[in-house]
């Protein structure tokens, strides 16, 4: 299995390998996640106008974003835990989400998010599941890697991640 990550998924880069796009079956289906994603997401963005910007393949992320285009990057939220000061736990209990709370807000505070009444309740409460913590989670980390705190490239010398694999956004 691990000849069919990419360079991005293993570890390192990443503090724990992720699994492999190519993985269609299961518990851990990342490949049919990204085959709807690209299906119900990139397919009808393709044909903005103006047309968005695949990250990295479009060019480095600074350069992209001055360019007004929409940009499209892949992120993997249980990647960003460590980065946001997050204590190990068990995200798929409301007490593990709960414990969460004060880095989650620090981190916010750091990257100057500001939150909505709705976004600072559903943080309180621990968030109604994984997946809505994982989404609140992937946001403070993209803003982290647009504060500066983590790179916002893959490795200068890898063709390989600009070309034909993609990159993880925050990896690396």
């Amino acid at each position: 299995m691990n000849d069919l990550r990419r360079a991005c998924e293993r570890k390192p880069p990443l503090s724990r390998q992720a699994c492999s796009v190519f993985w269609t079956l299961g518990g851990n289906q990342v490949g049919r996640a990204a085959l709807a994603g690209w299906q119900d997401l990139l397919r009808p963005v393709l044909r903005m106008s103006p047309p968005v910007a695949l990250w990295p393949f479009h060019g480095d992320l600074t350069g992209l974003l001055v360019t007004g285009r929409p940009v499209v990057a892949e992120t993997y939220p249980a990647e960003f835990y460590a980065h946001l000061g997050l204590p190990r736990f068990a995200k798929t209990t409301r007490a593990g989400r709960l414990g969460c709370i004060p880095a989650l807000e620090a981190t916010a505070l750091r990257v100057g998010a500001s939150l909505t009444t709705d976004v600072r309740t559903a943080l309180a409460s621990g968030f109604r599941s994984d997946d809505e913590f994982d989404a609140f989670a992937g946001a403070l980390g993209m803003l982290n890697v647009l504060a500066g705190h983590r790179p916002a490239d893959p490795p200068h010398d890898d063709r390989v991640a600009r070309t034909v694999e993609g990159w993880i956004l925050g990896a690396g």
